[in-house]
This record gives C-alpha cells, sequence and structure tokens, in this order.
C-alpha cells in the first residue's frame, strides 16, 4: 500500500505538469497569437520573482482568488455551431415535450437529480459506446476520442460578444447571473479597480455598440451599476491583431493571465513540490516543455501522439495545432515558410503493429527478403542523399560483401582489425583508470571511457579518416562524446524507434549530423572527385593522410578500384561509421555486463583471454555470441509485407508491420534447449540476426572484435564490478519503443537507448 502511494503521489504531480505546460504552451501561444507568428516564447510563471524591495516573491502558499475570477470563464458565447447541436440534442433527450425557450429552472434541478443518479461506470456521451471485452473493457475505444477530438479542431468556434450565447443555454447565463448575485460579487468597474485598470465613464466607453450600450443603462442606470457577470460578457471585444489570438473583452484577457499566475505560482504542487526528488529524474525532465519542438514548442502534440500514437501522425497540423482551425493555420504556416514540414491532411488512423515471437516464424520472415522489407531503407533515404549506404540499402547483401571486401580482404585483416580493438582497449582502460585509496586497485568508468569510445575511434580514425580530438590530439575534428552523440541520433532515427512527438526534430537534427560528416568523409579523400588519373591520385593521396589511421588510404584505394564513384565511397564509409559504432558499444556492454554477472562464465573467459595464443579466440568468440543470444542490444527488427501471404500458419495483409521479436525467438526451447543457460557449444547457424552491427560487419569481424574487446579488459588482474551501485548497469524496461529491450538515462535524464555508465575495479602490482 505504501509504494501504491508513492506511485500515485508521483504520477500526480508529473500528470499536473504536463498539464501545466500544455497551459503554458499550446494554450496561452493561441490566446496570444504566438502561434500565429510561429514564435516558441511562453510564459514561465516559475520562475523566481523579486518584489519592490529585492526580495523574492512568495510561492506556494495556496490559491487564495477571489470568487470574482470565477466568472471569467463563463465563455457560453464562443460556443461553436456543431457543439450547439449536440447541447440541443441532449436537452431532447433530457426534455422530450419542452422546446429550449419553455423550459424552466425548476426542469433543469429536477433532470439533474436523475442524471447524477446514473452509474458513472456507464457513463457516455455523444454516440459513444464503451468495449465490453479485452484489456480495455470499460474504456471508450481511443480511435473514437481522437475522431472527437479532431472534429473539434477541425469546427470554428463562435466569437465572443454580447448577444452571441446560443438560445438553448439561455439557462446557463440565467444560473451564472444569479449565483454571481448570491455571492455578493463585486461590479465591473471594482473588478477594474482591483486589476489596476482604468474604471469606465459610461456604457458607450465599455460598448460602443449604441444598441448594446442603451439597452445596459436603461437596466443599469450608471456604470458603476453594471454588474460583473452581464459586463464581463457583453463588454467590447478585442480586434484579431499582433498579441491577440482569443478576441474576448479586454477585461477577460487581461484577468485571464493574472489568475493563470495566481493559480500557479499559488500551487505547492507547481512549486516547492515541484522537483526531481518528488517527480523522479525522468518525471521532471519528461514534463518540461521544449521550446525547440515540433509545432513551436507544442506540448499537448507531444501528448497526443504518446497516448493515441495509432491516430494522430507526426507531421499533421492536427496534431501539432489542435487549438487551431486547420484552415487558417495552413496560411499562417504558408506565410512563415514552413508549410512543407507539415501535412494539411486529416490523419487517418492505422492498424497496430503486429509482433511475431515464433521462432519458426521469426527466422521465416528474416530470410523472405523479396516478401519482407525492412523500414529502415525508406528511412535511410529521408537523410541520405544517393547511392552506397549499404547499411539501409534494398541491395545491402551485396553491398555489405564488396565493402568487407575492401575492410577486411583476408583473415589476416581480421586478424589485424581485432588486434587493434585489443590494443586500444587496453590503451583506453590504463589511460582513463583512477586509483583507488590505497593504490593497488585502479576504476574506471568501462562503459563510457572504453566501451564507447573503441569502436568509434576506429571507425573515425581507420575507416572515415575522421580525426578526433583528444589530449593526444588536440585539432581534431569532434570529441569522442560529440561524434557519438551524432552517430546514435542518426543510427536511431534509421534503425531503431523513434517517439514520435520527436520525429521530426530528429530527422532535421541528423539531416544536419549527414550532411556534415559526408563533408568530412569526402575531404579526406583529398582529390578523389577530381579528373586526376587514378594513378596519380592514390600518390597524392598519401600525402594526404598523414593525421589518419594508417588503414583509411588502403580501403578508399579499394573501392575506387572496385569501380565506386565518390558518393558511393562516402555513402559506404558513413554506412559503417553509423552501423558499426554505437550499436557496437550497446554489444560490448551487455556482453561485459554479462560477463561480471557469472562467476563461471568469468572463468572460461578468462582462459581464453590470458592465451597468448590467438587461436584460442575462438572459445572466447563463441562466448560473445551466446552471450548477445541471451541479452541482445535491441529486441526485435521491424519488417513490411510487400504482399498478402502465409507465415507459418499466420496470414498477412499487404502492407501490414510485422515486428519481429528476435529475443524472444532466440529463447525458444526447441532451438536452444535451457534456453537461459549460456552454452558455448550451441550450433552457430541456428542464432537468428538483426539488422545491426554484425549485418554491416559480417558475422566473423563483428564477433572477433567483441572477442578482442573482451580480451583487452581481462588481460588485467582480477576484473571485477564497482563497488555498490557504481558497478551496475543501470538500465530499465520501456514498453514506449518496444525495439529497445532496455531504456538508459541520459545526462538529462532522459530515456536514451545509449548506456552511460558502469564502473570495474582490477588490481595492480603497485
Amino acid at each position: 500500500m505504501k509504494q501504491d502511494e508513492e506511485i500515485f503521489q508521483i504520477a500526480r504531480l508529473n500528470n499536473c505538469a504536463w498539464f501545466a505546460a500544455i497551459v503554458f504552451s499550446d494554450y496561452f501561444s493561441c490566446i496570444l497569437g504566438l502561434v500565429r507568428q510561429g514564435s516558441s516564447w511562453s510564459l514561465e510563471p516559475f520562475d523566481e520573482i523579486r518584489d519592490k524591495d529585492h526580495q523574492i516573491f512568495q510561492r506556494g502558499r495556496g490559491n487564495a482568488c477571489s470568487v470574482e475570477f470565477n466568472c471569467l470563464y463563463r465563455w457560453h458565447a464562443t460556443t461553436s455551431v456543431e457543439d450547439e447541436e449536440w447541447i440541443t440534442l441532449q436537452f431532447q433527450k433530457l426534455f422530450p415535450t419542452k422546446k429550449p425557450e419553455e423550459i424552466t429552472l425548476k426542469d433543469f434541478y429536477q433532470a439533474e437529480v436523475q442524471v447524477e443518479k446514473t452509474d458513472l461506470d456507464q457513463w457516455t456521451f455523444g454516440n459513444l459506446q464503451r468495449q465490453t471485452e479485452g484489456p480495455n473493457a470499460g474504456a471508450f475505444k481511443d480511435s473514437e476520442l481522437a475522431n472527437y477530438i479532431m472534429n473539434a479542431t477541425s469546427q470554428h468556434a463562435a466569437a465572443f460578444g454580447a448577444r452571441g450565447t446560443p438560445s438553448v443555454m439561455r439557462l446557463h447565463e440565467i444560473m451564472g447571473i444569479e449565483a454571481n448575485r448570491s455571492w455578493g460579487v463585486c461590479s465591473l468597474n471594482d473588478f477594474r479597480k482591483f486589476l489596476g485598470l482604468k474604471t469606465y465613464s459610461s456604457f458607450l466607453e465599455w460598448n460602443p455598440d449604441v444598441e448594446i450600450a442603451e439597452a445596459a443603462e436603461k437596466l443599469y442606470g450608471h456604470i458603476d451599476n453594471l454588474e460583473l457577470y452581464a459586463g464581463l460578457q457583453a463588454e467590447a471585444t478585442k480586434p484579431l491583431r499582433e498579441g491577440a489570438g482569443l478576441c474576448p473583452g479586454y477585461t477577460i484577457s487581461r484577468s485571464i493571465l493574472s489568475d493563470a499566475i495566481a493559480l500557479t505560482r499559488g500551487d505547492r504542487f507547481f512549486t516547492q513540490d515541484f522537483t526531481p526528488y518528488n517527480m523522479t529524474a525522468w518525471g521532471f525532465a519528461d514534463c518540461q516543455r521544449d521550446p525547440d519542438g515540433y509545432g513551436f514548442g507544442s506540448t499537448l502534440g507531444r501528448l497526443l501522439l504518446r497516448t493515441l500514437p495509432n491516430d494522430y501522425t507526426i507531421d499533421s497540423i492536427y496534431t501539432w495545432f489542435p487549438f487551431m482551425h486547420p484552415e487558417p493555420m495552413e496560411g499562417y504556416l504558408k506565410k512563415l515558410g514552413k508549410l512543407d514540414g507539415y501535412s494539411l491532411a486529416r490523419p487517418k488512423p492505422s492498424g497496430p503493429c503486429t509482433t511475431v515471437t515464433n521462432y519458426v516464424e521469426v527466422g521465416q520472415v528474416l530470410h523472405s527478403a523479396e516478401k519482407f522489407v525492412p523500414e529502415y531503407v525508406e528511412r535511410a533515404a529521408k537523410v541520405i542523399n544517393g547511392k552506397g549506404f549499404f547499411a539501409a540499402s534494398e541491395s545491402a547483401a551485396e553491398e555489405q560483401k564488396w565493402f568487407i571486401s575492401a575492410l577486411a580482404p583476408s583473415p589476416d585483416a581480421v586478424s589485424t582489425i581485432g588486434t587493434y580493438f585489443y590494443n586500444e582497449t587496453k590503451e583506453l582502460i590504463e589511460q582513463r583508470s583512477f586509483p583507488l585509496i590505497g593504490g593497488k586497485t585502479r576504476a574506471v568508468n568501462i562503459v563510457r571511457d572504453v566501451l564507447k569510445v573503441v569502436p568509434l575511434r576506429w571507425a573515425a580514425t581507420e575507416v572515415a579518416g575522421i580525426s578526433l580530438k583528444t589530449k593526444q590530439h588536440p585539432d581534431g575534428v569532434f570529441t569522442e562524446s560529440q561524434l557519438f552523440d551524432m552517430l546514435s541520433e542518426t543510427y536511431q532515427f534509421i534503425f531503431l524507434e523513434v517517439e514520435a512527438a520527436k520525429y521530426m526534430i530528429l530527422k532535421q537534427r541528423v539531416k544536419d549530423h549527414v550532411r556534415e560528416l559526408t563533408r568530412l568523409i569526402k575531404s579526406a579523400l583529398g582529390y578523389a572527385g577530381s579528373k586526376m588519373p587514378l594513378a596519380g591520385l592514390f600518390d597524392t593521396l598519401s600525402d594526404l593522410f598523414g593525421g589518419r589511421g594508417k588503414n583509411h588510404h588502403e580501403i578508399v584505394k579499394c573501392l575506387f578500384e572496385f569501380g565506386y564513384s565518390t558518393e558511393e565511397v562516402v555513402n559506404s564509409i558513413l554506412a559503417l561509421l553509423v552501423g558499426a559504432t554505437v550499436e557496437m558499444s550497446l554489444a560490448l556492454t551487455n556482453v561485459v555486463n554479462q560477463l561480471l554477472d557469472s562467476e563461471k562464465n568469468s572463468l572460461v573467459t578468462i582462459q581464453s583471454a590470458k592465451s597468448a595464443d590467438t587461436k584460442d579466440l575462438h572459445s572466447l568468440t563463441a562466448y560473445t555470441i551466446e552471450a548477445l543470444r541471451i541479452d541482445p542490444p535491441f529486441a526485435g527488427v521491424y519488417r513490411v509485407a510487400k504482399q498478402d501471404g502465409v507465415v507459418d500458419s499466420s496470414t498477412v495483409k499487404q502492407g501490414e508491420r510485422l515486428f519481429l521479436d528476435i529475443a524472444t525467438a532466440n529463447k525458444n526451447e526447441a532451438a536452444f534447449p535451457n534456453p537461459t543457460i549460456l552454452d558455448t557449444t550451441r550450433t552457430r547457424k541456428r542464432y537468428l540476426r538483426g539488422d545491426g552491427c554484425f549485418k554491416v560487419l559480417g558475422d566473423d569481424l563483428a564477433s572477433t572484435i567483441i572477442a578482442q574487446v573482451l580480451r583487452g579488459i581481462l588481460s588485467f588482474d582480477n576484473v571485477r564490478r564497482g563497488p555498490g551501485q557504481s558497478g551496475n548497469l543501470p538500465r530499465f524496461q520501456d514498453g514506449v519503443l518496444p525495439m529497445l529491450r532496455y531504456a538508459y538515462l541520459d545526462e538529462k535524464m532522459l530515456p536514451s537507448a545509449w548506456p552511460t555508465s558502469m564502473v570495474i575495479n582490477y588490481d595492480v602490482s603497485s
């Protein structure tokens, strides 16, 4: 019960913070007309404010608003035509024998009593029906709720102003007026005086419409007698201009801002309790508004994509501007020159993805490339121009074969690459470890300082010809962390799932990353794009690669000899840079983490690592492959059916999206007896592979690289986890993105596909 209460309180704080962010982004953006200007500015009501005497203005002391502010939100005049029809229909059901103008307050109160007796579980609205079966029994269908929201977006609201309230809502206005009188609220002029506004001196100043002003004067006699409710609703409205999106009377618009600031700044849930400690670091970061987000920083758009993912689309104006009518919004976007970034069409619902977990079925789909195509070919085309990016190509297998023949044309070349990883791993551990008290034990963050760096250094310097900025080479182009971030975002956009709300922003960032990386790779080719004869070209190239890895020249030379164009060479190198770095780091992390989990497994591996004979690398390689079966980097891959067909016993429709859960399939009891046990004697051809670094590098090279990194780690004495939490790999399951087996928290405390920390200790002799 204590845990349930704690979870409830955390969830409540996060939900409140989310809706507060929506109010201060989407809602105020429309009220102030900022959305028409493409501005992402937002009120920041929670910041510290100093009073006139420079003392911090108090916050979180409770909401003490006068009752008069209750009158601000009686916006019956803005009811749309469609909503007016809906209300009329409800009244016809409640009062079938009377017209709206014939209904009395007594009738209304009697009907209210009957409605309140209705079982809340059966409560509904419109023609929506609750589901009666399945896991969502008792709930409305997402698609029907989404339809209602989109209808509301596409319907015009009516205007503020006198005599604009629909006749069917006559009783609502009467009850509002009488309630105000019974509460003893102040007059309109008293309210304006409280807000620091000039009081009206005449009815014509209040509303220049002579007919309205004269009617009010006959009812109230003097402007000071004008009661608050009628005064607010019938006040002259603001014209549509810069700084005005919602156009009520000026008194209402001025009061709304005061009310919102007072309510939020006075609420302890938005002030004193609004901390990472109370909301968790992830929750606190998750509910923050992103001013650089799509839809000019829309928060409601993020929420719609998260909660109604099969109904809203990543680029629709219905998603990102749900408070704006699509037609005028089209004009605003066109004027801003941003129309190309948004879809004007109303989103169409899409079916949920089908998950395939059976070993036989997963294997059948993976090996039927002509019938089931990966999504990443299309995704890569959105950010990469031209041919050669073999990691995401329709002819990937053939292109990968040619590239690997340039990268590692012989077993000796594979061995040389493996030796590079072994030496580099040892060097990084020695450079980046630090001594603990006593001096005989050293510690290193093996994930951050070694496993994320080794594949990156090799791909960048030895293959791509990009120099990295380090202490030894301060003139490099990127730091290791900068390049990892660029490659991880590129990898995630092309090969993984992307949270729908972040798709469009990530797409633009990846375009920028690819543009910069291709520029650097191309510049490393020197005169490769010139008309220089091929024989003289490589003599010249050798003078240009002084600061680059010694293998870069040979790889580029081979690719050009194969007949590759400059574009294909650049994109092929980019494919390796993206496909063989960040996922390789994650695979290495999982293998090392599993190695440290089992004393028995460590013993087997240490025996291989300690052997000076590289032929014994075989057992270490077998260990890595089996370890990745148990704990793979990602859960699986997506495929799309090109035509109707049958997978084992299941029927698949053309265009159906399948998620192949390879992680589950590789633990099939029939294919892998005792599947949770690490067994290095299993038949290698039984393993199912996804689309990552093993596909880019090939099984032999990828497994050799991982084995040599392990060998480098285990060349140190008594390798073990760091003490306490430092030695753990902090990760958690994230149901939002099923392709990720685990998620991690980055330095901003946001979910990430990439691990950040795990400390190991080892002993030194002196």
